[in-house]
């Protein structure tokens, strides 16, 4: 649910397209590997094993796992794909150890699965009314969309400095407090 239902997007597109930026990524590796490579071998092996593993899930794994989840986590992956092709730089130590931009990707992680998670009293606005789970639903999507573009955005802005990172994370975290509050209150406003 991190693109909105409207947006057609097929399974098949997002794997092609992960295949397509890994195998790019190796190219360029392996064409500087006898300089100084800008990326790790290590995270792009990684990278690599993880996403051949995810293809391959054993069909009882597989079919516990929601159509939306599995296109969220194709997403997710494509994005961090990217950036590692791109934005090498943001997966240095020293933007990872030093400006901690490991957190940005760790809220986008959590943001996730959230849209899956059944309505519950620890996670997300306490909605009351007749249309509560549905608006629940909608408010808590938004905030896993927020979080996930938070986390992101913390993400490659951190690989240029700590302020940036600290700058960009708290500015998405007052985004997602007042964005989820004033949404709900709109919903509530309107009856929904």
């Amino acid at each position: 649910m991190l693109l909105p239902e409207r947006v057609p997007i097929k399974m098949l597109s997002l794997k092609v397209s992960n295949i397509v930026i890994i195998s790019v990524t190796w190219i360029l590796q392996l064409a500087t590997l006898k300089s100084q490579p800008i990326r790790s071998t290590g995270l792009l092996l990684t990278m690599t094993i993880g996403y051949g593993l995810s293809l391959n899930l054993p069909k009882s794994v597989a079919d516990k796992v929601s159509a939306g989840l599995k296109a969220d986590l194709q997403l997710a992956f494509l994005v961090y794909a990217s950036l590692l092709l791109v934005l090498p730089e943001a997966f240095s130590s020293v933007a990872i150890n030093d400006h901690y931009t490991a957190i940005g990707v760790l809220l986008s992680l959590i943001g996730l699965p959230v849209p899956y998670l059944p309505r519950n009293p620890v996670w997300g606005l306490q909605i009351a009314g007749p249309l509560a789970r549905k608006n629940w639903q909608l408010v808590t999507t938004l905030g896993a969309r927020i979080l996930f573009l938070t986390g992101s955005l913390s993400f490659v802005l951190g690989a240029s400095s700590l302020f940036n990172f600290l700058w960009s994370l708290s500015a998405g975290l007052v985004g997602l407090i007042v964005g989820t509050g004033y949404y709900w209150h709109e919903l509530t406003k309107r009856g929904n």
